[in-house]
């Protein structure tokens, strides 16, 4: 029997998606592994929204230990004439089904390639282990929108959202078999049901999910502000619930008008602030997450320095920063760059701003005392637990244990994460 490891890249639709791939390979015969070295055929489930380098460092490091290979996941143009030519099996984020097929083909020798995009609900598959606590739930795929940056759309194709009866069937299921965290997520939750007026919006999605009659928690992945700022009131209601995470990571890309214009975002700054600041009245501990594009070809320095102000006045908790990268098949591909150098100065300025904020935002916290979610092993012999924001808190104790709920305090914070001690 053949051995197979699976290494799943990027955000957590990918990471569902890389369990998709190892129970499909399960019920094909194959033995699935926990470490690479175990392994006689790799499946990097790649990701290449920022570029191709790291998927092809990682093609060369398995083929190097002799390694067969099957690349899938969100597969560009780019990358699979990358690819070409050194032996690979190959499939996609749509043909995750066929898998067993490639794998065979590969460890035979004689490698195939099965691509094309095949709208499909990924629920009620078998699925490979991620974690005892939390289950990652897929509401949709794809994406409606055209983001000039943005390769997304080519990879995933149009928005597809999923019905809300499987996926509350689906939630059902995973607690039943013990999770306590529900991870939901797509390209865009905050698009959910635009495809389907009979599956209503984000907000009644959530509302259905809350009465679920088991004591866990709902993370709610990426909204778009495009899409949230239509129905905000109606969402902030529904994260009243005691089982929604009071998390939401909004992606603003952008602090200037005028990129997010050249981006095709399709809204203003000012819709963003909106969103954060209703948030805000209604939980003054709210959690936010927000991404930001550094370098977009179009951005100048007053523009950059735009987003460096936003970032002040909103304070978001976690602030992704990504250098722009040139994604074949967008419309900002053929961009003028902006220097190298300068890009990386600025990625550089908007961390220092951010880490100074976080550090800020998470003294709030120390003396704090509630009950925490158990969710993760720390290092060290630690664990890492949530409160009802989403705050990572690192606590330790010899009678704790993963899917545990119990009450702390917070005695310290850092930039990261906060420490805490049983109560």
């Amino acid at each position: 029997m053949a051995k197979v490891f699976v290494k799943s890249m990027g955000c957590s639709n990918n990471m569902f998606e890389g369990q998709l791939i190892e129970g499909m390979l399960d019920e094909a015969g194959y033995e699935i592994v926990k470490y690479e070295d175990e392994a006689d055929l790799v499946v990097i489930n790649s990701c290449t929204v920022k570029g191709i380098t790291k998927v092809m460092r990682e093609v060369r490091d398995a083929t190097s230990r002799g390694k067969k290979i099957i690349v899938g996941g969100c597969v560009t143009s780019d990358l699979e004439e990358a690819l070409s030519g050194r032996g690979i099996g190959l499939i996609d984020t749509h043909t995750i089904p066929e898998v067993g097929r490639v794998a065979s083909s590969v460890m035979e020798g004689r490698p195939i390639r099965i691509m094309g995009i095949r709208p499909s609900v990924k629920l009620g598959l078998k699925k490979g282990y991620f974690s005892s606590v939390i289950s990652i739930v897929p509401i949709s795929q794809g994406c409606n929108l055209r983001c000039t940056y943005c390769s997304v759309k080519n990879v995933k194709g149009r928005l597809v959202s999923f019905s809300p009866d499987k996926i509350i069937n689906e939630i059902k299921g995973e607690l039943f078999s013990g999770h306590k965290e529900i991870w939901l997520t797509s390209q865009d939750n905050g698009s959910y049901g635009f495809d389907n007026r009979e599956y209503g919006r984000l907000p009644g999605l959530l509302n259905r999910i809350s009465l679920i009659r088991k004591r866990f928690f709902v993370r709610v992945g990426m909204a778009n502000p495009l899409f949230v700022r239509l129905y905000a009131d109606e969402l902030i209601k529904a994260y009243n619930s005691e089982r929604i995470f009071r998390f939401l990571h909004l992606p603003v890309q952008s602090g200037s008008d005028a990129v997010l214009l050249d981006m095709k975002r399709g809204y203003r700054v000012s819709a963003y602030e909106q969103i954060v600041d209703k948030f805000k009245k209604a939980y003054p501990l709210m959690t936010f997450s927000t991404d930001i594009i550094c370098g977009f070809p179009t951005e100048t320095r007053a523009d950059f320095e735009k987003s460096m102000e936003l970032v002040q006045r909103t304070r978001p908790d976690v602030v992704n920063i990504s250098r722009f990268v040139p994604r074949p098949g967008t419309e900002a591909y053929s961009l003028k760059p902006i220097q190298g150098s300068e890009v990386k100065n600025r990625s550089r300025e908007l961390s220092l701003l951010h880490h100074e904020l976080s550090e800020e935002n998470n003294k709030r916290w120390i003396n704090w005392e509630g009950e925490v979610l158990i969710d993760e092993r720390g290092k060290n012999g630690t664990f890492i637990a949530r409160n009802s924001y989403y705050k990572p808190i690192i606590i330790s104790g010899d009678d704790i244990s993963l899917g545990q709920f119990v009450r702390v305090r917070i005695t310290d914070s850092t930039a990261i994460d906060l420490k805490a001690d049983l109560v």
